[in-house]
């Protein structure tokens, strides 16, 4: 009997923006950016004979690097522009005489497009205009020199940097130093500050422009902030005592959603988001339905690395030994530089592959599978990593000659990975597909039985685990759909048969002794919307899935615990929303 599941495939993060380096989606190509200048093609993860990973990933990089480098255009029955996009922030940025134009690679339907123009440079009150100039271009650096004032841009995956080097006014004045811009297209402009959005007109934003620092000639700061009103954004700077030139310098960035690997007939993102972690400024994204040199469905996983408050691709994992109907990417979990990637579907049994990251390469350091595994045990349906101890869940593993389902505890010692448990229910029952879900924090590992009422806490204590509580609640539901423990305190879902209501309840333990602390439930009980279908917990925050929230939309809730009571802090949305999100 299969391991059931609820339009998986559907759920997670569409997206519009990111696709680093060599994987842009042909989707979110758009026709709205002329032909571009160079751009990395995709490279093979393997060196070739005779260089090293070392110098094959300087290489690579190099290529990568290379295709934001803006290039000269010419279009028929329009003037020369430079041109550089930016596939990691999902826009691309055209620079005329007049100004700058940014355009989105959104999804289809829901472009946009953002116009800046430098107008004006002076004290408060004595702001001259500056007239249009052509823009000098070399590699993924543009500039304009108008008089008094240079402006440049820098593209790089963290975003389009902008910066002026401001020269003295004349007269001299005490007032405060003024950039004045002109904003056109599609979006609004709101500043707050150090920094500005760009909201469209449905009030989603989809730009912003952060990181606002000033200083002199002497690297002395100098106060700053922005101001906007009637379509004009202005750079407001107090320059009294400041030796020139003053250099400002603020960076563009999407309000980033994430890309996979398009399909190259459909042209539409598979299954990317059906499974997601975070680990630091670390997220992994699997698609275990995408199409890959393995195989249809052999599946893939995304690596994505924060820089500040950009996300750039890292890595595409695939398996060594992949497979068609794989389904590598079903579960991931990352923790440091430790990622362990689910493959349900292997050779009909399942798998779960262990990389490990060095520098900004990862590479596979060995495939778990489970000794007795017998076919259709979903092996990797779930797992979870914690430093140095993997969890990985088999629901339709057999027992007794029952589907039952296990969990798998491997150990690892230098770069190998030792089995070191089999987790079984005391009171294992057919069909209650123990394993389902998983969840190790520490000596502390939550596993749930989506077929019963209840969840199963195990602890260690040297090589040895042992069931500590059987955590339960109401029946007639799943509880166990979705399990998360962190420290003490662990957060079960229960999700309604129906898909009406749901919950997710928290535990803490003092001792040995587990105890509901609170119970989690929708701001719309009696709408279908599976809350509870997945859960997340780090300290005191909490995140419940709502994937058929909203007409399918989907929506994440942010729970907040202070002292002992839990409170809901956010209620969490994608851009664009639209039918079947999830």
């Amino acid at each position: 009997m299969p391991y059931p599941r609820i339009d998986a495939a559907r759920l997670g993060l569409l997206a519009l923006a990111l696709a680093s380096g060599p994987f842009v989606p042909l989707s979110d190509r758009g026709p709205s950016i002329p032909a571009q200048g160079p751009r990395a093609r995709a490279t093979p993860d393997e060196p070739p004979a005779g260089l090293t990973r070392d110098d094959w990933g300087q290489i690579k990089g190099a290529v990568r690097a290379s295709s934001y480098h803006a290039a000269r255009v010419v279009k028929p029955g329009e003037a020369p522009a430079s041109v550089a996009a930016n596939h990691a922030q999902g826009y691309g940025t055209t620079f005329r005489p007049a100004g700058i134009e940014i355009r989105s690679h959104g999804r289809p339907g829901q472009p946009w497009r953002l116009g800046l123009t430098v107008t004006g440079y002076g004290y408060a009150s004595d702001v001259r205009p500056l007239a249009p100039v052509e823009p000098v271009t070399e590699k993924e650096r543009v500039e304009y020199r108008r008089g008094p004032v240079i402006e440049w841009y820098v593209n790089r995956s963290g975003g389009l940097e902008q910066g002026f080097e401001l020269g003295e006014p004349e007269p001299r004045s005490r007032e405060p130093l003024v950039v004045e811009m002109s904003v056109s297209g599609d979006l609004e402009v709101r500043a707050d500050g150090d920094a500005a959005s760009f909201p469209d007109r449905s009030g989603v934003t989809r730009l912003r422009y952060v990181g606002l620092k000033a200083w002199d000639a002497d690297a002395r700061p100098v106060t700053s902030r922005m101001e906007a009103s009637n379509g004009s954004l202005r750079l407001v700077l107090e320059g009294a005592g400041a030796r020139f030139p003053v250099t400002v310098d603020p960076t563009f960035v999407r309000t980033v959603e994430f890309f996979g690997h398009s399909d190259a007939v459909n042209q539409t993102v598979v299954s990317f988001g059906n499974a997601v972690s975070v680990s630091g400024d670390t997220l992994v994204v699997g698609a275990p339905e995408e199409d890959t040199t393995n195989g249809f469905n052999a599946g893939a996983a995304y690596v994505f690395v924060r820089s500040g408050t950009a996300w750039a691709q890292q890595a595409r994992l695939v398996a060594s030994d992949g497979a068609r109907f794989d389904s590598f990417g079903h579960a991931v979990s990352v923790f440091g530089d430790t990622l362990v990637v689910g493959a349900s579907g292997k050779g009909g049994v399942g798998a779960a592959y262990v990389f490990a990251r060095s520098g900004t390469t990862w590479t596979q350091q060995v495939r778990l599978k489970a000794p007795d595994g017998t076919g259709y045990s979903s092996f990797g349906a779930a797992v979870s990593v914690s430093a140095s101890t993997a969890v990985i869940g088999a629901p339709n593993a057999e027992l007794g000659g029952s589907v039952v389902g296990a969990a798998y505890v491997f150990v690892r010692s230098g770069t190998a990975w030792v089995r070191q448990a089999e987790l079984t229910a005391s009171d294992a029952a057919a069909n209650s597909y123990f394993g389902g879900s998983v969840s190790v924090s520490d000596d502390t590992a939550v596993i749930g039985a989506l077929g019963t009422v209840g969840a199963y806490v195990f602890v260690r204590s040297g090589w040895t685990w042992t069931e500590q509580q059987k955590l339960v609640a109401p029946s007639g539901r799943s509880f166990g759909a979705s399990v998360s423990t962190f420290g003490d305190t662990a957060v079960i879902g229960l999700v309604s048969v129906s898909g009406v209501g749901g919950a997710a309840h928290v535990f803490v333990r003092s001792g040995t002794t587990w105890t509901k602390q609170a119970q989690l439930t929708p701001p719309d009980p009696t709408k279908y919307g599976y809350f509870g279908f997945c859960v997340s917990l780090s300290g005191d925050v909490a995140v419940v899935g709502e994937p058929y929230a909203a007409a399918f939309v989907g929506a994440a809730h942010v729970f907040v615990r202070s002292g002992t009571t839990w409170t809901e802090q956010a209620q969490l949305t994608p851009l664009g929303p639209a039918e079947y999100d999830n």
